[in-house]
């Protein structure tokens, strides 16, 4: 059996209360009722708390993942999804027909399709988000990325899996960058908005920084002692709360650099 992990649904609540309180500032702003983002008040950003989210479940999901095949010698990838489907999807859809039915707001056919078929995160990349609820696109960064990855780890020698990981997230972190170098270079009148958003929007290197470590913390892997141990573990949390208070902002990388210090506060909480 799979021992509870210390401090997970500690750090899920602070998460999700910090993505309510962003929306609510956000709304106040919209209906142009004071709020803290117009006055400069600290305060989480929403945003990074999602990626926080990402990071949490691409640690949990690849931790249980090997600590299964570590017991039953397989992954059970028929169970994996049936368990996936029946905790996220009735919910989901549940919110996606009560906005629907609720509020009289024009949906495009592709923005039904999209959402519908789990891919709410590429309608919200075209700019035709679910119009009354279109924080639903992190749903389909998870799903998406829980469709493949037990998949490649079930076939991946486990030998070679974290270096696969690191690969991934070098690459799939680096790849928006190339290509506005090239568009930038050859193509100066073109517009990637489109591909920065994707890249934006499919944040699956950010989950995969919560994977590495978590595969890492299920193989009791030495390379962890790099970043364990009390001093380690406080001075990440000043900065994490600092940092995400005081709302700072890398121009570049930001997601990723938020990631990698969250993914050590949760290694040590846990």
């Amino acid at each position: 059996m799979v021992k509870h992990l210390k401090g997970v649904d500690t750090l899920r609540a602070v998460s999700a209360l910090a993505v309510v309180w962003g929306h609510i500032e956000l709304l106040k702003k919209r209906a142009g009722i004071e709020n803290m983002l117009d006055n400069n008040c600290h305060f989480p950003n929403g945003h990074i708390a999602v990626i926080f989210f990402f990071v949490i479940s691409g640690f949990l999901i690849t931790y249980l993942l090997v600590k299964e095949r570590e017991s039953n010698g397989k992954i059970d990838l028929k169970k994996f999804y049936l368990r996936r489907i029946y905790r996220i999807w009735p919910l989901y859809y549940l919110i996606l027909l009560l906005s629907f039915i609720i509020f009289p707001v024009y949906y495009s056919k592709l923005t039904i399709l999209l959402c519908l078929t789990i891919f709410p995160n590429i309608a919200h990349v075209f700019g035709i988000a679910w119009p009354t609820s279109p924080q639903v696109w992190s749903i389909g960064v998870e799903e998406q990325f829980y469709l493949f990855w037990p998949i490649i780890l079930t076939f991946l020698p486990k030998r070679k899996i974290a270096f696969y990981l690191l690969i991934f997230i070098i690459v799939y972190t680096l790849i928006p960058f190339f290509i506005e170098c090239v568009y930038n270079k050859y193509y100066q009148k073109q517009n990637i908005y489109f591909f920065k958003q994707f890249f934006y929007e499919t944040k699956f290197n950010c989950m995969a920084i919560g994977s590495l470590v978590g595969f890492l913390y299920a193989e009791k892997n030495k390379v962890l002692n790099y970043i364990k141990g009390k001093i380690v573990a406080y001075l990440s949390i000043i900065l994490l709360i600092g940092f995400w208070f005081y709302r700072f902002k890398l121009n570049n990388f930001n997601d990723e650099f938020y990631s990698v210090l969250f993914v050590i506060v949760l290694y040590n909480i846990i």
